[in-house]
């Protein structure tokens, strides 16, 4: 993983990459959709008011892997980069189309990352997704961050974030189908209205325009799963209806 050398912080976190994670190039999203894996997100401070963030994902310990670098700007709300530019190999910089990070926390402690970017820079579209799942319960908070958002409900020692968030899905596929279903089809009607499906920049925007049906979706969820794991499945639901290819 290639650090620039003027940081003036960088945290390592351990963890992975998980299944929702990829690369893609050209106008079809799925046409050459390549899973991207993980096991170690590098968060870097590119100044003194940690405003300029970059994340890196990549295998530690393996060469000539694929990576998946976002840099942008960190905003008010603490928990989301804004991204301007994406690295889909080492060094080598491409202006974002439009990107976003999330940082997920759980009782002070960070829990996942989720970033997204595409770029048409080279003339030959390329999108990434990096949805990374922090090892065990959670990492402390990192020391160069502005401080974290409130704690959210505790999710018992032996579900970590990733069995956590698979476990709320498979429940909502069992017993809360309706609901499900919904949040994905108001995500996929509206990714095709705004002629955004395969873009994971606009997830974001489409959770905003899903809110009601995301409601509906957590109040069902939260029957059975924690508010963190219940919060990743609609978020990775609504990624599903964006970049789903019917």
């Amino acid at each position: 993983m290639t650090v620039p050398v003027w940081a003036a912080d960088t945290e390592v976190v351990k963890g992975a990459c998980d299944a929702h994670s990829y690369i893609s190039e050209g106008t079809d999203p799925n046409a050459r959709k390549s899973p991207f894996l993980c096991d170690s997100a590098v968060v870097t401070f590119l100044d003194d008011h940690n405003s300029r963030v970059m994340v890196q994902f990549a295998q530690s310990h393996a060469n000539n892997t694929p990576i998946l670098g976002f840099s942008g700007v960190m905003e008010a709300d603490n928990t989301t980069l804004s991204v301007q530019s994406v690295y889909f190999t080492p060094g080598q910089k491409s202006v974002a189309d439009k990107g976003f990070c999330e940082f997920s926390f759980q009782n002070a402690n960070m829990t996942s990352i989720v970033c997204g970017a595409s770029s048409n820079a080279t003339g030959n579209r390329t999108v990434g997704l990096a949805s990374f799942q922090v090892a065990g319960n959670g990492q402390p908070p990192m020391t160069s961050t502005p401080p974290s958002p409130p704690a959210k409900a505790a999710v018992p020692s032996s579900q970590g974030a990733i069995g956590g968030a698979v476990s709320a899905d498979q429940s909502m596929s069992n017993t809360h189908m309706d609901e499900k279903q919904a949040l994905f089809q108001c995500a996929y009607s509206n990714a095709k209205h705004y002629h955004v499906q395969g873009d994971v920049a606009a997830v974001g925007s489409m959770i905003t325009l899903c809110e009601k049906e995301r409601r509906s979706y957590l109040s069902a969820c939260l029957k059975n799963a924690s508010e963190d794991a219940c919060d990743t499945a609609s978020r990775l639901t609504v990624a599903d209806g964006v970049i789903r290819d019917h």
